[in-house]
């Protein structure tokens, strides 16, 4: 039932208009209807509005992020896939909003819109180095603040560049470059 009122959503007539429905396909790449959830691609700087037309639409109700994740292709030119796991608790349907960035590229915050977000986006920072324009205290959460570099990455050593131990003679956790 609801892929129905999906397929109805998102064809012409969209609000009885033609104009929303057009705007609303010009910032969807693709769509991808599987038996129990959505996957719907689209550029990086469309998934602001796409977050807020799908939680806000009375139709849709994706009101809940559940997660957001980030995938690392270090060789591809879209270094990183985002994607936002969205749940309508509603219609009981679940759809992942999926965007490729570059490596130095931004992706507009969502906190204000969910305030599950906040951590999820200190979170896709402090492990891949993903920057969110917007979120007013994006820290390190799970690593050191003195921390180099980003650990999630592909390109990150196993080993990591510094090793701590706690030093019984100084009483103390000791820093030391790996060797």
């Amino acid at each position: 039932m609801f892929f129905k009122e999906l397929n109805f959503l998102l064809s012409k007539r969209l609000n009885n208009s033609l104009f929303l429905s057009s705007i609303l396909k010009s910032k969807i790449n693709y769509l991808i209807l599987k038996k129990n959830f959505i996957d719907l691609y689209a550029f990086h700087y469309n998934t602001s509005f796409l977050l807020t037309f799908l939680k806000l639409n009375t139709y849709l109700k994706f009101e809940s992020l559940i997660d957001l994740s980030v995938v690392d292709f270090p060789k591809k030119e879209f270094r990183f896939k985002l994607v936002y796991n969205l749940l309508s608790v509603f219609y009981g349907t679940r759809l992942n909003l999926i965007t490729f960035l570059k490596e130095n590229s931004y992706q507009n915050s969502v906190k204000s819109l969910f305030k599950s977000s906040d951590w999820l986006e200190r979170e896709a920072w402090d492990m891949f180095g993903i920057f969110f324009v917007n979120h007013y205290d994006l820290r390190r959460i799970l690593t050191d603040y003195g921390f180099q570099g980003f650990p999630l990455r592909k390109d990150f050593p196993l080993t990591g560049f510094i090793e701590l131990r706690h030093d019984d003679s100084k009483g103390d956790i000791v820093y030391e470059p790996v060797e």
